[in-house]
């Protein structure tokens, strides 16, 4: 995840955070050319929050519900990362090779994917150690082919949102030790890490394009099978003071039970930022069909015969923030609606300051109010105030 970026750079700061050696705090040079580097980031947040639960159904279906207050030590929408990055000497053709490999760490030890706010959790057997990035980097004049396990296109550019980039964001209301879901359905769909190659095309005056093949996600734990891979594209153009986007995804899925139906997943998103002096403003809105508004692989509903219901999940945000000094303050607003019968509309919002201690270490406090409309259910409607830092290498 990116720590501080304005505008023009927010679009392609995640991208670049993890496959970019230039900005290693840890650098060093070997006599034959290879050039190795060090990045990281330690996240840490104290989370109170109070949950407003569901206590009792009546013989009419009147819910009462009650308050729950909870409290946790948690990393926040980033995990404890740290990332070694390996750049070989160019060779005579003019071709530059690199590799990127992450370890990440929730420092709670893992936890369950209700902890993490309903979302995938990839630390969720307990251990808390995964690795997010595993990736290579051939470059030329030709562009770039980005080829392992890292970051998606479609939904990426979204993802840089000062709130939740370097905050904690939606967690469901319950924090256990794992990452916590940013504004993951309340916002932007998100990229997750996959096997892929993708290629990215030159710089054109700011103006950038990626396109690329990924490994098929399908639901776990249904009878479902994806034999095409996925495909996703993103263009953005990026200046001084604004940047614009739009990225986008397909994948086919067959049915492989008797009772179920083939169906695909898509999406598409837009969105942009803009900067004049120490004021920045952004947002981004998605519609995705057949995902569940969060992530690649999240079953679809399913009519009685066995058909995808084709639900479409509308999602937006909007975030200005105003830098003064060492100071960040900002608030976001945003929303997720899954557009079926019983239509649940989730909504985060968020005041949040950074304050830079210095270039290495800041501190973040973040008031929270999440709700809910549709679900009686859920435990995802909270109130929470959380105080943190960030140690960034």
């Amino acid at each position: 995840m990116p720590i501080k970026t304005t505008a023009a750079s927010a679009a392609a700061a995640l991208t670049m955070a993890m496959s970019s050696s230039a900005g290693a705090a840890l650098t060093f040079d070997t006599d034959s050319g290879w050039a190795f580097g060090l990045t990281g980031y330690v996240p840490v947040f104290a989370i109170a929050s109070q949950t407003d639960s569901k206590d009792s159904v009546d013989a009419d279906g009147t819910v009462t519900r009650g308050a729950d207050d909870n409290f946790a030590i948690s990393t926040g929408f980033n995990p404890v990362t740290l990332q070694f990055n390996i750049q070989a000497p160019t060779t005579a053709n003019g071709i530059d090779v690199s590799g990127h490999f992450q370890v990440n760490n929730h420092i709670g030890g893992g936890g369950t994917d209700e902890l993490n706010g309903g979302f995938d959790n990839p630390a969720s057997d307990g251990n808390g150690i995964e690795s997010r990035v595993a990736k290579l980097m051939v470059s030329g004049s030709f562009g770039t082919f980005d080829i392992g396990k890292g970051f998606g296109i479609f939904g990426t550019p979204a993802i840089g949102d000062e709130g939740s980039a370097m905050g904690v964001g939606d967690f469901g209301g319950i924090a256990g030790g794992s990452a916590t879901g940013g504004r993951i359905g309340t916002g932007y769909f998100y990229a997750n890490f996959n096997p892929r190659v993708i290629y990215i095309a030159p710089d054109l005056n700011g103006l950038q394009f990626k396109v690329g093949i990924f490994n098929p996600t399908v639901p776990t734990g249904g009878d479902y099978n994806a034999g095409t891979p996925r495909v996703e594209a993103g263009l953005t153009y990026s200046t001084d003071m604004f940047a614009v986007w739009t990225s986008g995804g397909y994948q086919n899925v067959e049915a492989v039970g008797g009772e179920l139906e083939d169906y695909t997943q898509s999406g598409v998103d837009a969105g942009g930022s803009f900067s004049i002096g120490g004021f920045d403003i952004r947002g981004n809105y998605s519609i995705t069909t057949n995902t569940g508004g969060a992530v690649w692989g999240i079953a679809p509903e399913v009519d009685a015969d066995g058909e995808a219901a084709d639900d479409e999940y509308h999602q937006w945000y909007v975030e200005p923030t105003y830098t003064l000094g060492s100071a960040t303050f900002g608030v976001s607003y945003g929303e997720g609606e899954l557009d079926v019968s019983d239509a649940t509309t989730r909504e985060l919002t968020m005041g949040f300051v950074h304050y830079d201690v210095t270039e290495q270490f800041t501190l973040i406090g973040e008031l929270q109010h999440s709700n809910v409309d549709g679900d009686d259910t859920s435990d995802a409607n909270y109130d929470a105030f959380i105080v943190g830092s960030q140690f960034t290498f």
